[in-house]
């Protein structure tokens, strides 16, 4: 999924409409929705103290480590993010042995998350 898809994602996510749904609609629907869409976001961007920036790892470079050094880079440049969200926590490459569970592994990865969030005081 390119980084315009994510977005898409949360833009359907912020206005609450089921980006799914667009493909079922007829045209003139399908319009009304993506305009709907379009607003509520806008309205949400608009009640925000920043910019919305998405990042896509490549598949299999997604590791906490990576999401850390892209937090830096974002302080470095001096625009600290106000959230954090990371969309696909099974995407997330853990440092894990290979006897875990996928429990143990989605909750170190869930551990690991909220030690980025604590050391950069930004919610994720």
């Amino acid at each position: 999924m390119d980084e315009d898809e994510y977005m898409n994602r949360f833009k359907s996510l912020v206005a609450d409409v089921d980006i799914n749904s667009l493909k079922t609609q007829s045209p003139s629907k399908r319009d009304s929705l993506i305009d709907e869409i379009d607003t509520k976001f806008r309205d949400f961007f608009n009640n925000c103290n920043g910019d919305v920036v998405t990042k896509d790892f490549v598949e299999g470079n997604g590791s906490i480590e990576a999401i850390g050094a892209y937090i830096d880079s974002q302080f470095q440049k001096e625009e600290k993010p106000q959230v954090i969200m990371v969309d696909y926590l099974n995407l997330v490459v853990a440092d894990e042995n290979k006897n875990t569970t996928a429990y143990e592994k989605y909750k170190r990865i869930a551990e690991q998350l909220r030690g980025l969030s604590n050391k950069y005081s930004v919610p994720i």
